[in-house]
Protein backbone atom coordinates (compact mmCIF):
# COMPACT_ATOMS: atom_id res chain seq x y z
CA UNK A 1 0.00 0.00 0.00
CA UNK A 2 1.47 3.04 -1.34
CA UNK A 3 0.21 6.56 -0.28
CA UNK A 4 1.40 9.94 -1.52
CA UNK A 5 1.61 13.16 0.45
CA UNK A 6 -2.15 13.89 0.03
CA UNK A 7 -2.53 9.97 1.64
CA UNK A 8 -3.47 9.22 -1.77
CA UNK A 9 -3.61 5.33 -2.32
CA UNK A 10 -1.71 4.11 -5.63
CA UNK A 11 -3.30 1.47 -7.87
CA UNK A 12 -2.40 -0.28 -11.08
CA UNK A 13 -4.74 -0.91 -13.74
CA UNK A 14 -4.70 -4.61 -15.57
CA UNK A 15 -4.15 -4.15 -19.33
CA UNK A 16 -6.34 -6.66 -19.79
CA UNK A 17 -9.58 -6.03 -18.10
CA UNK A 18 -9.18 -2.48 -17.73
CA UNK A 19 -9.95 -2.63 -14.23
CA UNK A 20 -7.81 -1.36 -11.03
CA UNK A 21 -5.72 -3.12 -7.98
CA UNK A 22 -3.01 -2.29 -5.62
CA UNK A 23 0.82 -3.62 -6.95
CA UNK A 24 2.19 -6.32 -6.02
CA UNK A 25 2.54 -10.28 -6.57
CA UNK A 26 3.80 -13.97 -5.91
CA UNK A 27 7.53 -14.48 -4.16
CA UNK A 28 9.65 -16.50 -5.91
CA UNK A 29 11.63 -18.94 -4.88
CA UNK A 30 14.88 -17.55 -2.81
CA UNK A 31 13.05 -14.41 -2.84
CA UNK A 32 12.38 -13.19 0.94
CA UNK A 33 8.78 -11.09 1.47
CA UNK A 34 10.42 -7.73 1.10
CA UNK A 35 12.42 -8.30 -2.00
CA UNK A 36 9.28 -10.01 -3.88
CA UNK A 37 6.92 -6.61 -2.97
CA UNK A 38 10.00 -4.55 -4.39
CA UNK A 39 10.69 -6.52 -7.53
CA UNK A 40 6.75 -6.39 -8.07
CA UNK A 41 7.10 -2.68 -7.49
CA UNK A 42 9.22 -1.78 -9.61
CA UNK A 43 8.34 -4.07 -12.54
CA UNK A 44 4.15 -2.68 -12.08
CA UNK A 45 5.05 0.83 -10.72
CA UNK A 46 8.22 1.51 -12.91
CA UNK A 47 9.44 2.74 -9.59
CA UNK A 48 11.64 2.13 -6.93
CA UNK A 49 9.72 1.65 -3.39
CA UNK A 50 11.08 1.64 0.35
CA UNK A 51 9.53 -0.55 2.05
CA UNK A 52 8.10 1.66 5.94
CA UNK A 53 6.42 -1.08 7.49
CA UNK A 54 4.78 -4.55 7.91
CA UNK A 55 1.05 -3.86 7.83
CA UNK A 56 -0.53 -8.06 7.97
CA UNK A 57 -0.29 -11.19 7.22
CA UNK A 58 -3.50 -12.54 5.86
CA UNK A 59 -5.36 -15.90 4.93
CA UNK A 60 -6.89 -14.71 1.94
CA UNK A 61 -9.15 -18.41 1.75
CA UNK A 62 -12.38 -16.63 3.04
CA UNK A 63 -11.80 -14.39 -0.12
CA UNK A 64 -10.69 -16.41 -2.67
CA UNK A 65 -13.02 -19.19 -4.42
CA UNK A 66 -13.08 -22.75 -3.24
CA UNK A 67 -11.22 -24.24 -6.53
CA UNK A 68 -7.97 -21.72 -6.12
CA UNK A 69 -5.00 -22.61 -3.88
CA UNK A 70 -4.75 -21.48 -0.40
CA UNK A 71 -2.59 -18.33 -0.10
CA UNK A 72 -1.33 -16.04 2.42
CA UNK A 73 -0.40 -12.33 1.87
CA UNK A 74 1.81 -10.33 3.50
CA UNK A 75 1.31 -6.49 2.90
CA UNK A 76 3.92 -3.76 3.41
CA UNK A 77 3.55 0.16 3.17
CA UNK A 78 5.57 1.34 0.56
CA UNK A 79 7.21 4.63 -0.30
CA UNK A 80 8.03 5.68 -3.79
CA UNK A 81 11.84 6.71 -4.32
CA UNK A 82 11.32 7.94 -7.72
CA UNK A 83 8.52 9.39 -9.93
CA UNK A 84 5.34 7.04 -10.50
CA UNK A 85 5.68 6.25 -14.00
CA UNK A 86 3.26 3.90 -16.14
CA UNK A 87 4.43 0.29 -16.21
CA UNK A 88 5.89 -0.76 -19.87
CA UNK A 89 2.77 -2.31 -20.86
CA UNK A 90 4.40 -3.53 -24.22
CA UNK A 91 6.56 -6.25 -22.04
CA UNK A 92 5.09 -9.74 -22.34
CA UNK A 93 6.12 -9.98 -18.86
CA UNK A 94 3.78 -7.37 -17.80
CA UNK A 95 0.14 -7.51 -17.31
CA UNK A 96 -0.25 -3.95 -16.04
CA UNK A 97 -0.94 -0.64 -18.68
CA UNK A 98 -1.36 1.74 -16.13
CA UNK A 99 0.07 3.38 -12.39
CA UNK A 100 -1.67 5.99 -10.87
CA UNK A 101 -3.10 7.42 -7.64
CA UNK A 102 -6.59 7.89 -6.35
CA UNK A 103 -8.18 9.71 -3.79
CA UNK A 104 -9.47 7.18 -1.19
CA UNK A 105 -13.28 7.93 -1.24
CA UNK A 106 -12.56 7.75 -5.28
CA UNK A 107 -11.57 4.76 -6.05
CA UNK A 108 -12.58 2.77 -9.86
CA UNK A 109 -13.51 -1.22 -10.19
CA UNK A 110 -11.13 -2.95 -8.79
CA UNK A 111 -10.07 -6.62 -10.42
CA UNK A 112 -10.76 -9.87 -8.98
CA UNK A 113 -6.67 -10.16 -7.80
CA UNK A 114 -8.16 -8.76 -4.09
CA UNK A 115 -11.70 -8.29 -2.99
CA UNK A 116 -12.38 -4.70 -2.01
CA UNK A 117 -13.09 -6.01 1.54
CA UNK A 118 -9.20 -6.92 1.45
CA UNK A 119 -8.34 -3.52 0.07
CA UNK A 120 -10.65 -1.39 2.36
CA UNK A 121 -8.75 -3.65 5.37
CA UNK A 122 -5.27 -2.85 3.80
CA UNK A 123 -5.69 0.71 3.12
CA UNK A 124 -7.81 1.01 6.68
CA UNK A 125 -4.59 -0.69 8.18
CA UNK A 126 -2.21 1.99 6.85
CA UNK A 127 -3.76 4.26 7.57
CA UNK A 128 -4.13 3.74 11.37
CA UNK A 129 -0.83 2.38 11.77
CA UNK A 130 -2.63 -1.29 12.63
CA UNK A 131 -0.73 -4.40 12.37
CA UNK A 132 -2.83 -7.25 11.40
CA UNK A 133 -2.74 -10.53 11.10
CA UNK A 134 -5.16 -13.72 10.42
Amino acid sequence: VIFNDNKDVVLVQNKESHLWNLPGGYCNLFDTPSEAARKACKKELNSDVELVRLIGIADRGSFKLSNNIPEYVIIFEGRLLGKLAAPNAKKDSNKYSDARFFRLNDLPLLDDKTSEQEVAKYISSALGKDVFFD
